[in-house]
């Protein structure tokens, strides 16, 4: 029988499992250590990184979205909030000491009128 035909027909399809490994560890049973990646933070005086965030909801939708970085998680982030709200959603995020909010026009993250801000 093929290999596949056996995933096919369950043989092997719910017999797998996985860990969810903590943090700095990786590996089907979570016995790898994962070296450190990205920018060293001992590093002073160097440029900052830039992300640019594009919304496409309208701020009167009463919608949120969740950011991530480094694989962490954000705390729930409204459509309609302001930078100062933005700014304070993203120190939420574990790692993220410092951060500077721009909008490039209006003051809600999100638009009405179907324009970027970015």
């Amino acid at each position: 029988m093929p290999e596949n035909r056996i995933w096919e027909e369950g043989g092997l399809l719910n017999k797998l499992y996985g860990c969810e490994c903590d943090s700095g560890y990786a590996g089907y049973d979570c016995s790898l250590r994962v070296c450190p990646f990205g920018d060293d933070p001992l590093t002073h005086e160097t440029d900052d990184e830039i992300q640019l965030l594009r919304c496409l909801a309208n701020a009167s939708s009463n919608g949120h979205m969740v950011l991530y970085f480094d694989g962490k998680a954000s705390s729930a982030i409204p459509v309609s909030s302001s930078v100062m709200a933005l700014k304070h959603a993203l120190k939420t995020i574990p790692l993220i000491v410092d951060v500077e909010v721009h909008y490039t026009t209006g003051t809600t993250l999100c638009r009405d009128d179907g324009m970027d801000n970015i």
